[in-house]
């Protein structure tokens, strides 16, 4: 069950929603931010009127937009991940409703039980049918069926061993069992390899001071979560709950280079940088130590050509509407967005 933190009114159509813009009185001294839901939380819940049209904003971003023919077009949030589904309640016509399932967000229909997925940055245009006894009735008319990705039996780690079999071999020896890092080694290898990427630290905060006055729009939203991603570059193993495991397409291509490069001394700092994401952490009496095993480092390489060689690695399996497949392998297609 959703709750609706913001308070904001299920809109169930144009004439609704252009109701309800007309009756709400701006935040004083905001320069006519008009709030969607409660006042207290009027940066995250947010109405306004564009042209014809009326924009439901959540949480700064474009997510609902009416037109006067009473068609809606929804957008998924900025932040795509499993807490948006119960604060969105109230942003959707009665009877509609978000869903967090199998890592992706979904648009569902209470009566009919149907299932439409709303895929990061993706959108779902709804068109009125009628009526259903006191409830408006909508059809989706945008192809919403997920996919599914099964790997192919070995694929990865023939590949892994192919193009990776002299740095393997020179890793397995440096390593031994295990090997343990510094953080200052690791960072100092980061910092690095994010330069000669074009991420100097000049650079990040000259960017970070450029967006300070634009706190509010979308493309300071954009800006700000790619700087933070920085310091998962090139791409993040983590998993948890969120679905939010993303690639860098140009780091994760810098690192193939470096990997297969002929240049053997820099192999120590690819090393080291491959430790500061695929080791394990861990924090004793002297401080924070990263220790890094070999089956780790094949494993966070085996993810390197899972992503660089997908179209290889996996077999598309293209899904029915209003099912949901398993979400497995789905984040080796998902690439963050460079916007510089």
């Amino acid at each position: 069950m959703a709750y609706n933190t913001y308070e904001a009114p299920f809109l169930s159509s144009y004439g609704k929603a252009l109701e309800h813009y007309n009756a709400v009185t701006p935040i004083r001294g905001s320069n006519n931010v008009k709030p969607l839901g409660s006042r207290r939380y009027h940066k995250w819940a947010e109405i306004k009127k564009h042209g014809d049209e009326i924009h439901l904003l959540f949480e700064r971003v474009l997510c609902v937009v009416w037109r006067p023919d009473d068609t809606f077009t929804v957008h998924a949030p900025h932040f795509y991940h499993s807490y948006q589904a119960d604060k969105l309640a109230g942003w959707l016509p009665y009877g509609f409703y978000f869903l967090w399932d199998e890592k992706r967000l979904f648009v569902c229909h209470r009566t009919s039980g149907n299932k439409y997925h709303l895929p990061y940055k993706g959108k779902l245009e709804f068109v009125p049918t009628g009526t259903d006894g006191r409830e408006r009735t909508y059809k989706c008319v945008t192809d919403t069926a997920p996919t599914e990705y099964k790997a192919r039996r070995l694929v990865a780690d023939k590949l892994m061993r192919n193009r990776f079999e002299p740095f393997l071999a020179w890793a397995q020896v440096v390593i031994g069992n295990t090997r343990d890092y510094t953080r200052s080694e690791l960072e100092a290898s980061h910092v690095r390899f994010l330069s000669e990427l074009g991420y100097t630290p000049e650079m990040v905060a000259n960017h970070r001071a450029a967006v300070q006055h634009l706190q509010d729009t979308e493309y300071a939203l954009t800006v700000n979560r790619f700087l933070h991603a920085l310091s998962r570059m090139p791409f993040t193993t983590q998993t948890g709950n969120r679905g939010n495991k993303w690639f860098s397409r140009p780091a994760c291509e810098h690192l193939f280079k470096l990997l297969t490069s002929d240049d053997y001394e820099q192999w120590p700092y690819v090393l080291d940088l491959i430790a500061r994401q695929g080791g394990v952490y861990m924090y004793g009496r002297g401080g924070s130590v990263w220790s890094l095993s070999y089956e780790a480092l094949e494993d966070y390489l085996k993810h390197l050509v899972s992503f660089l060689y997908r179209d290889r690695v996996f077999e598309v399996v293209p899904g029915k509407a209003g099912v949901i497949p398993s979400s497995r392998n789905a984040h080796f297609f998902t690439e963050l967005e460079h916007v510089f």
